[in-house]
């Protein structure tokens, strides 16, 4: 198989499971978000997209990453976004609904 062949389906197959995961996650927030208490699922919710979006960050940053700079550092700008907005949401001073709306957006552009 062609080199760049082989390295294009290992990135299609990479973000194909990025995508995966990521609609995982969102679908579990999407539960969180019409639940009328916040019970244990709601903050696990919470706590896998922080975790998820924790280890994107790390990803994009590593120096093997092969994105684009600065397409590199908006993800990281947005991980860092979706940290503060856990956090307010987590107080009781933010919607959860924000953070479906970037995940989605992800989602769509991850396809």
């Amino acid at each position: 198989m062609n080199k760049n062949l082989e390295s294009f389906n290992k990135d299609d197959d990479r973000r194909a499971g990025e995508q995966k995961v990521m609609r995982q996650v969102t679908e579990d927030l999407i539960e969180a978000g019409n639940s009328e208490e916040r019970n244990i699922d709601y903050f696990t919710a919470l706590h896998r997209n922080r975790t998820l979006w924790s280890a994107l960050r790390r990803d994009v940053m590593s120096k093997a990453n092969r994105l684009p700079h600065e397409l590199r550092e908006q993800i990281d700008q947005l991980g860092a976004w979706v940290e503060q907005q856990t956090a307010r949401v987590l107080r009781g001073e933010g919607k959860i609904n924000s953070l479906i709306v970037v995940n989605r957006n992800v989602i769509d552009g991850l396809a």
